[in-house]
């Protein structure tokens, strides 16, 4: 086959070929994003919309548009669990003054829901709750939220010492709004952990709270990594270590970090 036939052949396929790339690029850089050691629910959203968002300004291009319908199909099934929904409450992206990606409905179903998981915390870590007492410096927000969302038709029952927890979370619906940025941003990109770890003395309530909903993973790169990491450490020459050994060669191999501090704290008890 010649040269000139080849270049032919191919050059026929060539507007095909420029489709597809134009289609495919936002879900190529929406991949690279999500293979980060942790995406928390909220960011893969943030990233999953942008993506489409790109996708939908490719009206011309049929594969764009098929694709745009398939994600959009699959999102649905992701924004239905309370998990999503509670995550996406504590991101300033999606929950702000104004907000409306939450219907007043969901929004009092993720409350009762950080109520329940506030209580099962506390349980867990032995911690007894202080009874606040709410002041009349609160209530115009309660008012607010009536005028906002046109009242509360099934009003969420909060136990005297979860009175202050209540009104915490509420405030978070007044919280200073963040853009969602593209998928191809110059910009450093707004990290979801970060942002709480600021508060972590100012708002350490909602901090403990917002550690626990974020810290559901969006994607299986952690699990895979652990098996990637796990044929490093059991080889052909080391199928006799015992599984207690292997489970602490594999939290040093996945927690490097973690390392110094061990040592030190080994050091300091010799």
């Amino acid at each position: 086959m010649s040269l000139e036939f080849e270049i032919w052949s191919f050059s026929k396929h060539w507007r095909f070929i420029d489709s597809a790339c134009e289609a495919l690029g936002p879900v190529f850089y929406l991949s690279v994003e999500l293979q980060h050691e942790h995406v928390p629910l909220s960011e893969f959203y943030a990233l999953w919309i942008a993506c489409q968002a790109e996708l939908n300004k490719l009206k011309d291009n049929q594969m764009a548009v098929k694709l745009h319908v398939a994600m959009n199909t699959r999102l649905k099934t992701l924004t239905d669990t309370m998990q999503f929904k509670a995550a996406i409450y504590f991101d300033p992206r999606f929950n702000y003054l104004g907000a409306n990606r939450l219907k007043p409905k969901e929004k009092e179903a993720v409350q009762r829901y950080l109520l329940k998981l506030y209580d099962r915390m506390n349980e867990l870590e032995g911690v007894e709750l202080e009874v606040v007492e709410s002041t009349e410096n609160c209530d115009f927000v309660e008012e607010y939220l009536d005028e906002l969302f046109d009242g509360d038709e099934d009003p969420i029952p909060a136990p005297g010492p979860n009175n202050h927890i209540l009104q915490r979370i509420k405030e978070l619906e007044f919280q200073k709004r963040v853009f969602v940025q593209p998928l191809l941003c110059k910009k450093p990109r707004f990290d979801i952990m970060k942002y709480w770890t600021a508060k972590k003395v100012s708002n350490s309530e909602m901090f403990r709270l917002a550690k626990v909903v974020l810290s559901t993973g969006s994607t299986q790169v952690n699990v895979e990594r652990c098996f990637s990491a796990l044929k490093l450490v059991v080889t052909d020459l080391r199928q006799k270590l015992s599984d207690p050994h292997v489970q602490d060669l594999m939290v040093l191999k996945l927690n490097p970090d973690l390392l110094p501090a061990i040592v030190q704290m080994m050091s300091d008890e010799m």
